[in-house]
């Protein structure tokens, strides 16, 4: 036999292996016990991003090793935060969409639909990544001076529009990155998706002390490895997503489908409201923050980074729940969509418990290594000692928005999120702050009982919702 034909052959072998692993993959999630598919969907997904957090606290440690006497240094990131938040609200919203279009096709065996997947959110994905860059750049200065609060310094402001200028072309990676990974999620190939967060997290830890003070760089240098790392994990996908996924780009506009855009943007939009609300409701909390002093704001911005944990957690167990939910929504199996809810919300609460107990454990060693400032490591730590238990409800609510998000009513979660952050937790957090002088105790009051609100709220409403829930097919494509 030649080289040639023994190619093909193992090119045919290989491609029937994982048909057959794609085929046992779907046959767990749609018939096999509930508890170990959706933890073997979200432990990657977990493990990666607790791997991220761990690489935000040491990019906070490296940059806050710069100066550890300044308070504009994290200010100055803190600041930046949000836009992030945006960014990532957009490639979310993407990354959801996709991932429960690909999850319900499966379910529905709607290969029509899957094929014109990839193209069609490739191109609206390319669209938002250009424009998203784009405008950035144009409007850096006027974004940043918006953003910041009455008490925060020009050198925090300055080291802020620095951070963005060399994030901004890694945040249009990360757009393209996510329309392949919802793909891959969608498929129940969470573990590629994993790796190519553990690929940008690890690069990143190697590049910043480099770029920071092997280049002295300082903050420009913590920007651009993050940049460098989102470029590379975004390359890594694309090769695993050609070689794994039963789902072909084929790299041409006239496979481009409106009316997929249109099944993707069903779901993305109420899911990109949903984060923009949440990144909305920050911009006016570190307002407030930072308008109480600048070592509120440092303090609060170590926090909000290492709190990441908990939306983490939670996001991994909500993708977990798109994926299973979706699939089986797909095939009509609607008791099962409802035992899917009520498993991952009981194995998140536990996660979520225990991620509490260790944070409180090391909060005041940990927020001491950022800072050398005392105010700064007590409020740290107070925020932690009020807060970290409520997160429970954040989680309760994440998987409660997936459910919405997999079944085809995403607007049901925007709406939820958009009546807890915006008109309950800003209003109440600028009642406490300003009328009764709370300074920063207010803060944490008003996310404390607004948490408590959503755990219940969002609980019950979803609750009501499975019970009146109906099989509907994706619109024929």
């Amino acid at each position: 036999m030649s080289t040639g034909q023994e190619s093909i052959l193992e090119k045919e072998m290989k491609e029937q292996k994982n048909e057959k692993d794609d085929d046992k993959l779907t046959k767990s999630i749609l018939e096999g016990p509930i508890v170990p598919i959706s933890l073997k969907l979200a432990i990657p997904i977990l493990i990666a991003n607790v791997l991220t957090l761990a690489y935000n606290i040491v990019d906070t440690l490296f940059v806050s090793a710069i100066d550890k006497h300044s308070t504009a240094l994290i200010s100055g990131l803190g600041l930046i935060f949000p836009i992030f938040v945006f960014i990532m609200a957009i490639s979310s919203g993407l990354f959801i969409g996709i991932s429960a279009l690909v999850a319900r096709g499966i379910g529905e065996k709607n290969n029509k639909l899957l094929d014109k997947t990839a193209d069609s959110g490739l191109m609206l994905g390319l669209l938002i990544s250009l424009l998203t860059i784009l405008f950035g750049y144009l409007f850096s200065d006027n974004i940043v001076q918006k953003l910041a609060g009455t008490e925060l310094s020009i050198e925090a402001m300055d080291y802020g529009l620095t951070y963005l200028y060399f994030l901004l072309p890694g945040l249009g990676f990360i757009l393209v990155t996510q329309v392949l990974s919802g793909i891959l999620q969608g498929e129940g190939l969470a573990k590629y998706v994993a790796f190519s967060m553990l690929i940008s997290t690890l690069l990143n830890i190697i590049l910043d002390p480099i770029l920071i003070f092997g280049f002295d760089m300082g903050l420009a240098g913590a920007s651009l490895a993050t940049t460098i790392s989102i470029m590379v994990s975004c390359l890594y996908v694309m090769s695993i997503f050609k070689k794994k996924s039963n789902i072909k780009v084929k790299w041409g506009i006239v496979h481009v489908d409106r009316k997929v855009i249109g099944e993707i943007l069903k779901i993305a939009i109420p899911v990109l409201l949903v984060t923009v609300t949440s990144g909305v409701g920050l911009v006016f909390l570190n307002y407030i923050v930072s308008s109480i002093s600048e070592s509120a704001m440092n303090s609060w911005s170590l926090v909000g980074r290492s709190d990441e944990i908990f939306r983490m957690a939670g996001f991994a167990f909500a993708t977990s729940t798109i994926t299973l939910a979706g699939q089986n929504f797909g095939r009509g199996n609607l008791e099962r969509v409802k035992q899917i809810y009520k498993t991952n919300v009981g194995l998140g609460l536990i996660c979520c418990l225990l991620l509490a107990l260790i944070y409180n454990l090391v909060a005041y060693p940990l927020f001491s290594l950022f800072s050398s400032v005392p105010e700064v490591v007590d409020n740290s730590v107070t925020q932690v000692r009020m807060l970290s238990l409520t997160f429970l409800g954040a989680m309760v609510s994440l998987i409660s928005i997936s459910i919405f998000q997999s079944t085809g009513k995403p607007l049901l979660g925007a709406l939820l999120n958009f009546v807890i952050v915006i008109l309950l937790t800003v209003p109440l957090a600028y009642v406490l702050v300003y009328q009764y002088d709370l300074g920063l105790y207010g803060i944490f009051i008003s996310i404390g009982i607004v948490n408590g609100l959503f755990l219940f709220i969002s609980y019950l409403l979803t609750q009501l919702y499975l019970k009146k829930l109906k099989f509907k097919n994706i619109t024929n494509l």
